[in-house]
């Protein structure tokens, strides 16, 4: 459960810069974006999710209950979408199933469009929703390792699965995370990666969020690549993506 890890972790006290958390108010910019947010856990937890058919969005795999009433899905003008099927997709993605049709835009799921990281981005950003409104939010800049400071940084089989982020470019980015950590919180938001526009991961089961823990500095935090899962979450999600 999402609990267990932002629970084991304490504030990110990095002393370089200061990242801003800021509304997007343009819902053309991001306009496949959903707030996805459940309901069981005694606080809100609340994702992004990405729409990919006029049925499925695809989100982190922490959302994904058994019980589809416990996750409520609104768009960024506050409408409500009907309470949807949910399926683990990808070993660390969910995708839930609308019941009325999605407008579109949707992402792009071609694999061009997402970076390959063969060098560092350094202008990259979190996105994430607030738990009460439906504005998206972007935390810059970010610094995202190329592939092979990744696998350095963390170990191989993180990097044949995640993007790296180098959280002492971000400082105070916890704080826009939750405000308990090894407490119990009012509240936890999930973040997705962004390079140059397009969504490049997002915070899954098998992720570090990027704090320090009480034993350790997480100086990198890293993130289910949607890239480097590509082909699998494609082939998982029925009738396939509207955008391929």
């Amino acid at each position: 459960m999402i609990s267990s890890l932002f629970f084991s972790l304490t504030l990110f006290s990095a002393v370089v810069g200061q990242s801003v958390l800021v509304d997007i108010t343009d819902t053309t910019e991001f306009p496949y974006v959903f707030r996805v947010q459940l309901s069981d856990q005694g606080y809100p937890t609340t994702f992004p999710g990405f729409a990919v058919s006029q049925k499925y969005i695809l989100t982190s795999g922490q959302a994904f209950r058994q019980d589809a009433a416990l996750i409520t899905i609104t768009d960024q003008l506050g409408v409500v979408y009907p309470t949807p099927r949910s399926s683990e997709i990808a070993g660390r993605f969910a995708i839930l199933r609308i019941c009325k049709p999605l407008p579109g835009p949707f992402i792009s799921m071609s694999g061009p469009n997402f970076n390959d990281l063969t060098a560092n981005v350094s202008d990259a950003e979190f996105i994430l929703f607030k738990e009460d409104d439906n504005v998206l939010k972007r935390v810059t800049n970010l610094t995202v390792l190329d592939m092979a400071s990744c696998a350095t940084a963390s170990n191989a089989s993180v990097a044949a699965e995640s993007i790296c982020v180098d959280m002492n470019s971000t400082p105070e980015f916890c704080s826009y995370i939750s405000d308990a950590f090894g407490a119990t919180p009012t509240y936890v938001r999930a973040p997705a990666v962004v390079i140059a526009g397009q969504v490049n991961a997002i915070y899954t089961a098998s992720s570090k969020i990027g704090c320090n823990s009480a034993n350790a500095s997480d100086e990198v935090g890293f993130y289910s690549s949607i890239l480097l899962s590509l082909n699998t979450i494609i082939a998982e999600i029925p009738d396939g993506v509207a955008n391929p």
